[in-house]
């Protein structure tokens, strides 16, 4: 979870991944959010999701030192990477995005990632 204090806002990614050097010394309550950035943030789009919203949480999460965040475009099949400093990169399927300099031993098929989207959409 990512609270920006300023504006009170709390972002809360699909999905999170937050290496153990940045949670040395928390404390962890069972079914508790962690108040904690995590280095890699994954959000997926919905087609209720607003630009101007989709623009604050790319600007706040870059600013606040997640060091990787994808957001996935289910209907385009098109994922695009943000690392701060960088220019985005996107990637549409069949192509594969890594997950540098966060994960680099990870990279995933654009085509496996769709599918599953899809097939949890629909229920399977």
């Amino acid at each position: 979870m990512d609270i920006d204090r300023r504006h009170g806002w709390v972002f809360i990614p699909d999905v999170s991944v937050t290496l153990r050097e940045r949670l040395a010394g928390r404390f962890f309550k069972e079914n508790k959010p962690v108040d904690v950035l995590p280095n890699f943030a994954i959000e997926v789009l919905s087609p209720d999701d607003r630009p101007g919203r989709v623009t604050r949480k790319i600007a706040h999460y870059m600013q606040s030192g997640v060091r990787l965040l994808w957001f996935i475009d289910p209907e385009e099949q098109e994922v695009t990477a943000w690392r701060p400093g960088e220019t985005p990169e996107s990637v549409s399927a069949p192509g594969t995005i890594t997950a540098n300099p966060v994960l680099p031993d990870l990279s995933v098929e654009l085509t496996d990632l769709f599918s599953v989207i899809k097939g949890k959409r629909q229920g399977s």
